[in-house]
């Protein structure tokens, strides 16, 4: 997820400091190219949000283990 959303950065970064000028006349080019630096942003958003996802399954099958645990050790 690093790499992505470094990557993206520096796209946003290049873009909009150094190939501004060569942008000017070719709007297809412009197009893709903000394109694909969008995509890279929500590759990064669906990233962290998987990443979240399997978080909270991790978390709620531990509180289920313990839960487990404690309720089977009772006299």
């Amino acid at each position: 997820m690093l790499a992505v959303l470094s990557c993206a950065l520096a796209q946003v970064f290049i873009g909009a400091v150094f190939l501004w000028d060569f942008f000017d006349g070719q709007p297809l080019v412009f197009a893709v190219y903000w394109l694909a630096c969008g995509w890279l942003v929500l590759t990064a958003v669906f990233l962290a949000i998987f990443d979240m996802l399997c978080v909270l399954r991790t978390a709620r099958a531990a509180r289920r283990s313990e839960q487990k645990r404690i309720f089977t050790d009772l006299p």
